[in-house]
């Protein structure tokens, strides 16, 4: 995920980094990672390369000279509820951004946009479940497919999407971390949701607690390799990890974590 490849200091956990995302992709290199998730966080679109066409040509120009792909976008940016908030007007505008953004993504080449629908997006609440419903219905047919990052248990999630009857390709963007937190289960939630899920975010959270460096707290990763190895995901799988002070070392660190678990799975 964009911003865990540069020191970060006091910032939101998910915040672009202006300043050095094309320095990423060359880290990103350095380090043997194929892929960065493109991050729209809280800022403006026009802060935003994802969204010019001068922009998007310098994020295929440097994914040229390094090899390295942006898979996928996450669309943070929605996770205060911008689609189901505020007048009728307001949620059409929010629609169209988050149509610019799959366009956007689909130009680069990216397999998957992931829209937050928890914390402020939740679907827990009724209104926003509706809201979030009605959106998505309303979502051009085809383009980059949709996977919600949820706050839901796994069977309800399934039914969520199985109502929608949206023409848009949707799928799910599974946080391990997320639902550790939550006090789900991954692998058996990961194996109930099947080919639902695109994408799988990995994170080490506590059981109803903050997040972790990988290894460092509650999550069963070598449940969850072991199944994505049997079951032979093929999507892409991203560190959304703590940002930190020091990317290099926190880098380094989690690759290592996971190199020993990918190879004991």
């Amino acid at each position: 995920m964009q911003g865990r490849l540069s020191d970060q200091r006091g910032a939101e956990f998910q915040t672009f980094p202006a300043a050095s995302w094309a320095a990423e992709f060359e880290r990103a290199r350095a380090l043997g990672l194929g892929n960065l998730e493109w991050l729209f966080g809280l800022e403006a679109p026009a802060q935003n390369p994802l969204f010019s066409a001068a922009g998007r040509a310098e994020i295929r120009e440097r994914s040229l000279v390094t090899g390295v792909r942006v898979r996928s976008v996450c669309a943070h940016h929605f996770i205060e509820g911008a689609l189901a908030a505020g007048s009728a007007s307001e949620r059409r505008g929010a629609l169209e951004l988050l149509e610019s953004t799959r366009a956007a993504a689909t130009e680069l080449g990216a397999e998957v946009v992931v829209l937050p629908v928890l914390e402020g997006n939740s679907l827990q609440a009724p209104a926003t479940r509706s809201a979030i419903t009605e959106a998505l219905r309303a979502l051009a047919p085809g383009g980059a497919p949709l996977a919600l990052e949820a706050d839901l248990p796994a069977p309800e999630l399934a039914a969520f999407l199985e109502g929608i009857g949206s023409e848009a390709p949707l799928g799910v963007c599974y946080d391990v971390g997320n639902a550790t937190s939550f006090g789900f289960e991954p692998k058996e939630e990961l194996a109930e949701l099947g080919s639902r899920v695109l994408e799988v975010h990995f994170k080490d959270r506590w059981r109803g607690g903050a997040s972790a460096s990988l290894g460092e707290a509650e999550t069963d990763f070598p449940a969850v390799l072991a199944h994505l190895k049997e079951s032979g995901f093929s999507g892409p799988i991203v560190l959304e990890t703590p940002a930190a002070p020091d990317w290099r070392a926190l880098a380094e660190a989690n690759l290592a974590f996971l190199d020993q678990l990918w190879g004991a799975a």
